[in-house]
């Protein structure tokens, strides 16, 4: 009987001790996740708020020039990514499309290829060949209902005249592009667009967010430059999946407009996960769990 109410006695020491032990591990577990959560948080913030200065203040750099042939934040992409941009040249007739959720709603975000320099390498084989520089372009988002109303080359972008683009008085042998601009792939002459858009970087792979591609089955979900690069054959394909455009407009009604895809402002741009709400969610269930944790060591003093 003695021996007993000491191994039961012995037992709950140990119990207590291993109870005890988790709680603290819980509460320091807990505190740090409810700090660390709270300072990506306030940065995420700050991104945010970073973001909808650079929209408001409407100030884009205009590339073009040996900018437009090789692009200035493929060597620093910290201090170029979320800046604003203009670029000069066309759009090719292709399109990408990668899944995104937006307010609830499913959709796609719809990239294309766009043209900003050309270098013209006459050969024997073949003396029209020209090697193009262009970049990625998310022009903005879909519904998935209304995917069929994306047409290629309708695109609500403004087109403009090349006596408009800086360049040189006769040719711009930086940029490729001249008076008599024509596409060596198509029997027709290209619509010349400028676009204001945001430098972003693309995404990765990342199986617990949802995001992960299947190429033979078409279906994208997440942003991955390297292989659209590769797909619309960039000849500058370490710049190309270096970053991407997103296309951005000052104001967007999309109910008068009724147009898509829906471009990006300073509202609704594509945001970076996790979100602040995101951080603040963790923050406060690890918050939660290490005052559950302190209020459990109090019980079994």
């Amino acid at each position: 009987m003695l021996s007993t109410q000491v191994f039961n006695s012995f037992a709950q020491r140990q119990s207590n001790g291993i109870i005890k032990l988790l709680a603290y591990g819980v509460f320091f577990g807990g505190a740090y996740g409810c700090a660390w959560h709270q300072w990506k948080g306030g940065q995420q913030k700050q991104l945010y708020e970073k973001v909808e200065n650079e929209i408001t203040e409407w100030k884009p750099v205009s590339i073009n020039g040996l900018n437009a042939s090789r692009y200035p934040w493929v060597q620093n992409i910290r201090n170029w990514e979320y800046k604003l941009v203009k670029l000069y040249g066309y759009f090719r007739d292709e399109r990408f499309f990668v899944r995104r959720e937006r307010e609830g709603r499913d959709g796609f975000l719809v990239f294309a290829p766009f043209v900003t320099a050309l270098q013209f390498n006459d050969t024997e084989q073949d003396p029209e060949q020209t090697t193009k520089s262009q970049v990625m372009v998310n022009l903005g988002w879909v519904p998935k209902d209304n995917i069929s109303d994306i047409q290629m080359g309708q695109e609500p972008i403004g087109t403009t005249t090349y006596d408009n683009v800086p360049h040189n008085e006769d040719d711009d042998q930086l940029t490729g592009f001249n008076r008599n601009i024509a596409n060596m792939e198509e029997d027709y002459q290209m619509p010349f667009v400028e676009f204001v858009g945001m430098v972003r970087k693309g995404e990765e792979e990342d199986i617990l967010k949802g995001r992960r591609n299947w190429p033979r089955e078409g279906v994208y979900n997440y942003i991955d430059l390297w292989f659209m690069s590769r797909l619309y054959r960039s000849f500058n394909l370490t710049d190309s999946s270096a970053a991407y455009i997103e296309r951005l407009v000052q104001e967007y009604d999309e109910e008068s407009a009724n147009l898509y895809p829906i471009p990006a402002t300073k509202d609704n741009f594509d945001k970076p996960l996790p979100t602040p709400q995101t951080h603040q969610a963790y923050s406060l269930f690890f918050g939660l769990s290490s005052i559950m944790s302190l209020a459990l060591l109090a019980i079994r003093r």
